[in-house]
């Protein structure tokens, strides 16, 4: 009973006045501000983001991507949090009237990739293929505390960690049974994806944010 809009640009995460500093300015950012002023009913609007990349530039399989603002010091991945932050704050004063959700990204890392596991997968046990939790928790705190920290400070943002609770006590799966959840390090399949159902309904339930008229989400690919 929930309708929406997805506005997606592959790579890239639209806030006003960020871009990654290897594809110049794309305008995604304007472009969603223009789109919502036309649309004043969406409401709140959900932000997705492979939030690792986001904030550090660094991943399984980023060496060092850098996101920047027209502030841009030269520092490299280190003003990456610096910009993020500073277009969420913008995007929140131009649109004072609006939830903004920061939403919690899934484990990603190469044990997560089918591939890694190929040439041995008939000999393993496959309930015990995934990342380690240890390793899902550090790659949790290089992001986490920023999402906190700029939801408790700005009044029109919150913070839901609805997929904080996907792993068990040792690894985050890569099968359910015999199903793939992942079709690489940091995609889900689309079965994986119907998995997370429940848990993406939780934006909408009694402890999420209210739901009144049609809903924005913005999603990485």
């Amino acid at each position: 009973g929930v309708a929406g809009y997805q506005y997606t640009d592959s790579g890239a995460f639209a806030i006003p006045g960020v871009w990654a500093l290897k594809r110049g300015e794309a305008g995604v950012g304007d472009a969603l501000v223009r789109f919502l002023e036309d649309n004043p009913d969406i409401q709140p609007v959900l932000l997705f983001r492979y939030w690792q990349l986001q904030i550090t530039g660094k991943t399984y399989r980023h060496l060092g991507d850098v996101w920047i603002d027209a502030q841009y010091d030269g520092s490299g991945t280190a003003y990456n949090a610096r910009a993020t932050r500073r277009g969420l704050e913008r995007l929140a004063a131009r649109f004072p009237d609006r939830t903004f959700v920061l939403v919690d990204d899934l484990p990603s890392g190469d044990e997560l990739h089918i591939r890694a596991h190929l040439r041995r997968l008939d000999q393993l046990d496959r309930a015990r293929i995934g990342l380690p939790v240890a390793k899902r928790d550090a790659n949790r705190a290089t992001w986490e505390p920023f999402l906190k920290d700029i939801a408790a400070s700005v009044e029109n943002i919150d913070y839901r960690p609805i997929f904080a609770d996907v792993c068990g006590p040792e690894i985050c799966p890569l099968f359910d049974g015999e199903t793939l959840l992942y079709r690489d390090g940091d995609h889900l399949t689309w079965k994986g994806a119907l998995a997370q159902k429940e848990r993406a309904a939780r934006l909408f339930g009694p402890t999420g944010p209210t739901v009144s008229s049609p809903q924005g989400m913005v999603s990485e690919d």
